[in-house]
């Protein structure tokens, strides 16, 4: 699947008129590799259920070059709200002949280390090669950027979408990343005014532009034969060339012989948008229907007293740059954890150190034996669980997965001396040097780059022999359930409450009794297996 980068245009905005095609800054589109993640139903988009509101958190980083706030690239904070109330007015039914698309956007309540956030994270990014003087001025450039500054290293659509706010992108004023991830953004867009950022997060959740298949260098009218594998795969837009960019509703459509009429007002055109058809709003909901870790989020909730983790005592230092070679981290499974980070991991794309531990976690019990599974493009492998917390990995008792034949799984004995009712590190290494990594170290090869390492949250229980829910809510809270983590496959429960399944979720236990008033309900494409 191919990602691909739209690009935003207007200059001079206000919030009545928008602007016509003065200041449009119109760049061909770029196709670069997809890092996104398929969803537990494979690529497929999922029906959305009506009536349910999608929030979704997102994170503003500011790349500046030390001004103080509100000064040049260092954007003010009313400056960043007022984008974020257009960003929520446009998704509503705010303007006229809109339609409530029942998707709603906020600020990000915590950073991937698990510390509180208020959303807006600033960066000097005045050493970055060439920022000061020239901004940004390719597409590798904004990714070498981003991938340049924890803790909101390049990464795909997960747990939120992160806004990049630059000092300058000389080749237009925004791009995003197709099907999830990131949004960049010149500085001098981010006002409350300004159509670029709900256009940009039309892309991240699976929208293309309105004249899709029709480009500068030859701009036909695209095919519309069959709408739903032509054009912008919405049936409801007519299709538009490109270049037919007009605030007229009464002009006319070459492609169609009929006036443009609201296809003026769309937020995928390069005109004066304001408003998503009905189609487009089924697409991006069913996009999210098939991303459960987007809308289940929980960046957009404050972080408890027992998240936050303990830090590293080191450093990751890597021996050769990051590659476009494929040579990363896949997929991890352990427990109730099973995330795809990247489906073509390469260290330009994903960096050679993330950070999941806020939003990746899972729950298990002392002297329990669980299964676990690694896919990764590398063959010197390793596996690390912070058993005493103490921030650092000790080689000896807390290397818990060892292989230099890329062998994909293990089971893993959590021990009785472990330090429990905390969150512990767990941090995955992989790296394609003949040097063995370490927990710190990526010693690479020097023709295909080094490797990559992630971190992810494991909780230790003390033995619980009686599962039984203690509050109605969703089977994945650990907080429904009288032994505060996940049943297991060896696990018998009882369910005494209202318990759901939510979308995509995989639920396992031994076997399941019902009291009065204990029901499941099943999310779409929820599983429950029984039996060890």
């Amino acid at each position: 699947m191919l990602v691909w980068m739209g690009s935003s245009f207007c200059r001079a905005q206000v919030v009545d008129t928008r602007c016509g095609t003065d200041g449009l800054r119109i760049y061909q589109k770029t196709l670069l590799k997809s890092t996104v993640a398929p969803s537990s139903s494979g690529n497929a988009m999922l029906a959305a259920p009506a009536n349910v509101t999608y929030t979704i958190p997102v994170a503003f980083v500011v790349y500046h070059t030390g001004e103080p706030i509100g000064t040049g690239s260092n954007v003010s904070d009313q400056n960043i709200q007022g984008a974020l109330d257009e960003l929520n007015r446009s998704f509503s039914n705010y303007y006229p002949n809109s339609t409530d698309t029942q998707i709603r956007f906020v600020l990000a309540r915590r950073l991937p280390d698990c510390s509180a956030s208020t959303g807006i994270y600033r960066i000097n990014a005045s050493s970055f090669p060439n920022y000061t003087g020239q901004g940004i001025t390719s597409y590798d450039d904004a990714f070498d950027l981003a991938a340049a500054y924890p803790p909101f290293q390049f990464t795909g659509s997960r747990d939120f979408v992160t806004i990049r706010i630059v000092r300058y992108l000389s080749f237009a004023v925004g791009f995003a990343q197709m099907d999830g991830g990131n949004i960049f953004l010149e500085s001098s867009t981010v006002a409350g005014n300004s159509f670029t950022l709900p256009h940009e997060m039309g892309h991240v959740l699976s929208l293309y532009h309105t004249f899709e298949g029709s480009e500068p260098d030859n701009p036909v009218c695209p095919p519309n034969t069959n709408p739903t594998t032509q054009g912008d795969l919405v049936a409801d837009t007519a299709p538009q060339r490109y270049g037919d960019f007009t605030c007229s509703p009464s002009s006319i459509n070459t492609c169609t012989g009929q006036p443009f009429g609201l296809l003026t007002s769309n937020l995928m055109n390069y005109a004066c948008g304001q408003i998503f058809t009905q189609g487009q709003i089924d697409r991006m909901r069913s996009f999210l229907a098939s991303q459960p870790n987007l809308t289940s989020s929980i960046y957009g909730q404050p972080v408890a007293a027992n998240e936050s983790l303990v830090s590293t005592t080191c450093s990751i230092t890597v021996g050769y740059p990051p590659t476009n070679y494929i040579n990363g981290i896949s997929r991890v499974q352990f427990n109730t954890l099973d995330f795809f980070s990247e489906i073509y991991p390469t260290g330009n794309i994903a960096g050679n150190y993330n950070d999941f531990s806020c939003g990746r976690k899972t729950t298990v019990q002392a002297g329990i034996t669980y299964p676990f599974s690694l896919t990764a493009y590398s063959q010197r492998r390793k596996v690390y669980i912070d058993y005493n917390n103490d921030g650092s990995f000790n080689e000896t008792n807390e290397l818990v997965f060892n292989t230099t034949s890329g062998a994909s799984s293990t089971n893993i004995t959590i021990p009785a001396t472990a330090v429990k009712n905390a969150y512990l590190r767990m941090r995955v290494v992989v790296d394609p040097g003949s040097i063995p990594p370490t927990a710190c170290y990526l010693p690479g090869d020097p023709f295909i780059g080094s490797g990559e390492i992630e971190d992810y949250a494991v909780l230790i229980m003390s033995a619980c022999n009686q599962f039984a829910t203690v509050k109605a809510g969703a089977w994945s809270d650990p907080t429904v359930w009288s032994c505060g983590q996940l049943p297991s496959a060896s696990d018998a429960v009882t369910v005494k409450h209202a318990v759901s399944l939510p979308n995509s979720f995989n639920a396992n236990a031994l076997r399941v009794t019902y009291e009065a008033g204990g029901r499941l309900q099943y999310g779409t494409g929820a599983r429950l297996r029984l039996g060890p």
